[in-house]
């Protein structure tokens, strides 16, 4: 998945989209089980960035995910501070993490992902 593709879909989110996904992302938290799944894929994450050394590229991505939901969701009228836009603002700076580690964490992108079948159609287009 290319980085600007899904950060250009973030610009998109609508109430509806933000609101889905953040259930689906709260839900998915709903063990302790769930909490050590993501861990272990955030580590992989990590452990890629550091190979490739792109820990900074990184940051600068899932900082401009974050920013990017956070402004969608003010754009579609959210009030903020929002349980839901925070929710998926974490999320999108993941994937985006996920995204600049490149080939290495392609596995943990895929898991990373999953949740977010809401815009699957938007991503891949």
């Amino acid at each position: 998945m290319d980085l600007q593709r899904f950060l250009d879909t973030l610009d998109r989110l609508t109430e509806t989209q933000v609101r889905a996904l953040g259930s689906r992302l709260d839900h998915h938290h709903g063990s302790a089980a769930d909490e050590v799944e993501e861990w272990h894929l955030l580590l992989g994450v990590r452990r890629a960035l550091q190979r490739a050394h792109r820990s900074r590229d990184a940051a600068m991505a899932a900082h401009e995910a974050s920013a990017r939901v956070v402004a969608a969701a003010a754009a579609n009228g959210i009030p903020l501070p929002d349980p839901d836009v925070t929710c998926v603002a974490r999320a999108a700076a993941e994937v985006a993490r996920a995204i600049a580690a490149g080939e290495d964490a392609s596995g943990e992108l895929h898991s990373l992902l999953a949740e977010w079948i809401p815009i699957e159609v938007l991503v891949a287009a």
